[in-house]
Order: structure tokens, then sequence, then C-alpha cells
């Protein structure tokens, strides 16, 4: 995949919406940053204690972190054609055009 910025940007796909995840996309798009930022409350608040109290991440980053793991996962194991066929087999008609229509207007989506 290729990125293209501004106004008429967008992402060229290179290889088979079937090889394509849909992880890998939000990471070209994001530019793979964690979903959660750990701002180590603990340490900052009116009942802060030194860092050298906290040998492990505290119990809310430890179950973003987690989260985190598990939405990549599940992008991770779903393609481009995955996604696509659900939208297809859950679509509304006058929805599904105009986003056909504005895709093919933008240029938004490019194959190749």
């Amino acid at each position: 995949m290729r990125s293209f910025e501004g106004r008429a940007g967008g992402l060229a796909l290179t290889k088979p919406a079937e090889d394509i995840t849909v992880l890998q996309i939000v990471l070209m798009l994001e530019e793979d940053q964690d979903f959660f930022r750990c701002t180590e409350l603990r340490q900052q608040g009116p009942c802060a204690a030194p860092a050298s109290q906290y040998q492990k991440p505290c119990n809310i980053a430890r179950l973003m972190h987690q989260a985190d793991a598990e939405w990549r996962r599940v992008l991770a194991k779903t393609s481009l054609s995955d996604l696509r066929q659900s939208v297809l087999d859950n679509r509304v008609p006058a929805v599904t055009e105009a986003t056909e229509a504005w895709i093919a207007e933008t240029g938004a989506l490019r194959w190749g």
C-alpha cells in the first residue's frame, strides 16, 4: 500500500484485498501509534510517589495495553476483502451507492 496526502489523498493498494489486513491499513494511516498513552498519574497526582515505588505498570495501563493487543489481533485477522464482504452483506443501497460515487469522484481508493 502507498498513501497519498492531501485533499485527493488516500491509499493505493499494491496487492489483492485478500492479502491486506485492516490492521495494516490502520497502521499505515496512524503511523503505528499506541492506542493508549500512559501519563503515569501515580507520579503526578496529589498522592504521588517516586518512580522507584512503581516496578510494574498500573492496573489501568495493563488493562489498556491488553485491550490494545486484542484490538490489533482482531484487525490483523480481518482482510480488506473480509471487510468489503461484511459491508456488502449488510448494505444500505443508498449509502452504498453514495459511498461508491464518493470513492470514484475523489479517488480515495486506488488499485495498483
